[in-house]
């Protein structure tokens, strides 16, 4: 849904004020489904380290929020707001190939593959599987 919401905001943000309202706000809830996502499970890892495991969850969101605005300011000021839009729909390209090598069922040791087979929902997995 993020790819869809900056779509919308990268063709019909230069034509209608409403795109860029309904874009604004379709960015918004979905990066925050991101972030709960995430940190869902970041803290699913290990109850006992969540503390560090949070440390290093926001220490890696500031490090990418950081280059992210590095490179987009310049963008911005070299290209236009346009190209700036279409750069973050690359970035939310790139997530989503990303995901989709991950796999819904990939193993924690592993970085990519589709172990235990293609479904929507994660399986549970006992102390030894996980």
């Amino acid at each position: 849904m993020l790819l869809v919401f900056q779509a919308v905001q990268t063709i019909g943000g230069g034509i209608n004020v409403a795109a860029v309202i309904i874009a604004c706000f379709g960015l918004d809830v979905f990066r925050q489904m991101q972030q709960v996502a995430l940190s869902t499970i970041i803290f699913s890892i290990s109850s006992t380290a969540r503390s560090r495991l949070n440390a290093l969850l926001i220490l890696s969101v500031f490090i990418g929020q950081v280059m992210g605005t590095s490179v987009g300011t310049k963008v911005f000021v070299e290209h236009g707001w346009r190209a700036c839009a279409l750069l973050s729909m690359a970035w939310f390209a790139w997530q989503f190939v990303i995901l989709i090598l991950r796999g819904p069922n990939c193993p924690r040791d592993r970085w990519i593959g589709y172990g235990g087979g293609v479904q929507f929902w994660k399986r549970k997995c006992s102390e030894s599987e996980c």
